[in-house]
């Protein structure tokens, strides 16, 4: 019988053989002339090359951040005009997050997951700061104005956060967290600036020879002569 199907086979009146059936397997088929060719990819004739597009640009296109206009860079120079109060903002969110992550017992040596920790809440507060007055020329003159500048930024960002964090996470979180955010939040956010009020009060507060060195020592820095006469004081006696 197999020898049957193999002559059957071999002239052709078989051809849907399955491969290893009977003891027997299918001829390998060869393709004359190797594998097809794949066409050669061609750029359409009326599609612009890039050096063309870049001689169309218009000459006069802003090149520096003032230039920009003010749709499309959006509270950009409050900040940057105040880098200082921005930088200390940052840096409080930041620590935030780290506390958060070592209460947890987590990897705060990892700047990913410090940032990614962070990043609900920096995007929540920036968007908030300055249209609600963080940012205003007086928010860090004296404790009062900090306080009230600070809270309406401080909540609306805080809220923000604590949303854009349970979408990410796809749950509510439990009310004790929410209760302890917004706390930890308002102390990272008013430490820092609490410490430029200081520094503000403590400028204007100074006589100007605690503000700048003294003579003697300016002469000293300078290794020039210092004058050893010293301004006479006028004294009173009564007999």
């Amino acid at each position: 019988m197999a020898a049957l199907i193999a002559s059957l086979s071999l002239l052709g009146l078989v051809p849907n053989l399955a491969p290893g059936r009977y003891g027997l397997r299918a001829p390998a088929l060869r393709m004359e002339g190797g594998p097809p060719k794949m066409p050669d990819f061609k750029m359409p004739e009326g599609m612009p090359k890039l050096g063309d597009l870049r001689e169309k640009l218009p000459k006069d296109l802003p090149v520096s951040l003032d230039e920009l206009p003010e749709q499309s860079q959006p509270w950009v120079k409050a900040y940057s005009a105040q880098s200082k109060l921005f930088f200390y903002d940052f840096a409080g969110l930041m620590l935030f997050a780290i506390v958060g992550r070592l209460t947890h017992f987590e990897n705060v040596l990892n700047p990913f997951a410090d940032i990614l920790t962070a990043l609900p809440f920096l995007l929540g507060y920036f968007a908030a700061a300055q249209p609600l007055g963080a940012y205003a020329d007086d928010a860090t003159s004296d404790y009062g104005k900090m306080v009230k500048t600070l809270a309406p930024a401080w909540a609306a960002g805080t809220l923000g956060g604590v949303t854009l964090r349970a979408i990410g996470k796809f749950a509510a979180p439990p009310l004790p967290f929410v209760i302890v955010t917004f706390i930890s939040t308002f102390v990272f956010l008013a430490g820092p600036r609490a410490v430029l009020v200081f520094q503000v009060l403590a400028s204007t507060l100074l006589p100007p020879e605690h503000t700048a060195p003294t003579a003697p020592l300016m002469c000293l820095r300078k290794r020039a002569s210092c004058p050893t006469s010293r301004p006479s004081r006028s004294t009173s006696t009564e007999h």
